[in-house]
């Protein structure tokens, strides 16, 4: 009830056990905008990918942890493209202001809004109306067949 409550009323995704939700990031989603299980299994499949937690030392979100799909650089980092090291055009991308080998592909984060909300009301009203006055009779039917006589 918790998990569907926002897709009826509307509000923020139940979070229920997890951490936090999954955010997408240049990754495609379903109409509910949510991650796909297979698209989360084949980043799990990649030996350069990762999940997990990275807290960085330095930058806009140093100590803070961030949650999420990580993907490892081939190039080592502090590596140059010419083969010698240093800071001039080596591999390193930035992550939040932090200088890091690891790109971030989906980041988990907390609660999000509901993108999509379901007509739970009207759908059970449109039932009712049609099929309350049948059902009704039909009741009404066997109730007056089984009575006992006064």
């Amino acid at each position: 009830a918790a998990y569907l409550e926002p897709y009826v009323v509307g509000g923020n995704r139940s979070l229920g056990t997890k951490r936090g939700m999954i955010v997408p990031r240049s990754v495609g989603v379903n109409q509910y905008g949510n991650l796909s299980r297979g698209k989360l299994a084949a980043l799990k499949a990649k030996p350069n990918v990762f999940i997990g937690q990275v807290t960085f030392r330095n930058g806009k979100r140093a100590g803070q942890p961030i949650y999420g799909v990580w993907q490892r650089s081939d190039t080592p980092r502090g590596k140059r493209h010419d083969g010698d090291y240093g800071t001039r055009g080596n591999s390193q991308g930035k992550v939040y202001g932090a200088r890091t080998t690891l790109k971030l592909l989906i980041e988990f984060d907390d609660t999000s809004p509901v993108a999509k909300h379901l007509d739970f009301y009207g759908a059970a009203e449109r039932y009712v109306r049609a099929n309350a006055s049948q059902a009704f009779d039909a009741a009404l039917r066997r109730a007056l067949a089984t009575a006992r006589p006064k």
